[in-house]
């Protein structure tokens, strides 16, 4: 369902922006796999405004796509949504998410993959990563474990697995993903407007700043190392960041929160906004910050923000 969804937003997007009178979908790659995609009834029906359409399988058979990579971008958020779901589930038996990864003993790091690695085998493999994750009450569907799999191994410095058809990941290989998963462990990557809102109903802060941004945003690329930063210093205020073109989900909180340019910093008490700086100002910030830790009032903000709308 949420690869489904991932598509059907991908592609009312294209309909939207370009108008098109037809769209042919050419599954390739991990897209070609997925069950989901196979009938393409639900996304002619879910995609308004455009006709869709599905070559022939004699076609579709050695064809060269050019562009394949927007395809690819799908299977790329799939892969990321269950990165996001095993990193929080192994965040909370590394200690939340108040930790940096250079201060993580390696024996925590260790007990995660014995966990993950069912088997014992000391390779983690498709099938104990799928019942390591069924473990820790995580569902994914197969071809989730798979793209998970092929995301992990990729920050092993090494081969990404494409050359291998079973994709194994050794502790070395596990350890790499982890720094490359909890550097950020200050920050929460939210990809939803429903995870935006959950994030400023958790009760464990009642204090947020959100940074939003976008891809083709070099200012907020540049300034994410500092955001990091400061996340660690502010510890009782939650740090969440989103990209405003990451999905149509996120698209469309960009104008439920009226914002006017990138990078825009939201500061919120409960669901209540109080505050926001438009541009990277690390200084500005940092006072800002102060001002909300010490509860001090702020005169710029009075009025709620709109999170009813928000959906």
């Amino acid at each position: 369902e949420d690869y489904i969804d991932f598509a059907v937003e991908y592609l009312q997007n294209v309909a939207d922006k370009l108008k098109p009178d037809l769209i042919v979908l050419f599954p390739t790659g991990d897209a070609s796999e997925q069950p989901a995609v196979r009938g393409m009834a639900e996304l002619a029906t879910r995609v308004k405004g455009v006709r869709l359409e599905l070559p022939p399988s004699s076609v579709l058979t050695g064809a060269m796509v050019k562009g394949a990579a927007k395809g690819a971008l799908v299977a790329t958020l799939y892969s990321l949504r269950a990165e996001k779901k095993l990193s929080e589930a192994l965040g909370k038996r590394l200690g939340g998410n108040q930790y940096s990864m250079p201060s993580l003993p390696p024996w925590k790091v260790k007990k995660n993959f014995e966990i993950l690695n069912v088997s014992g085998s000391g390779k983690l493999g498709v099938a104990d990563l799928s019942a390591g994750v069924k473990d820790l009450g995580i569902e994914l569907r197969p071809e989730e474990v798979k793209g998970l799999l092929k995301r992990m191994k990729k920050f092993s410095g090494g081969s990404d697995g494409a050359i291998s058809r079973e994709i194994q990941l050794d502790l070395t290989d596990f350890s790499n993903w982890c720094k490359h998963v909890y550097k950020d462990a200050f920050v929460q990557l939210v990809l939803s407007s429903v995870e935006f809102k959950a994030a400023l109903d958790d009760d464990r802060y009642d204090r947020t700043v959100v940074k939003i941004g976008a891809s083709d945003c070099r200012s907020c690329r540049k300034f994410e190392r500092s955001f990091e930063e400061l996340a660690k210093k502010f510890t009782t205020i939650r740090f969440v960041t989103l990209s405003l073109d990451q999905n149509d989900s996120t698209s469309r909180l960009g104008g439920i929160l009226q914002i006017k340019g990138t990078p825009t910093f939201l500061m919120y008490r409960g669901r209540r906004e109080v505050h926001r700086i438009l541009g990277g100002n690390v200084i500005k910030l940092q006072s800002a910050l102060e001002e909300l830790e010490k509860e001090v009032s702020f005169e710029d903000v009075d009025e709620e923000s709109n999170l009813e709308a928000i959906v």
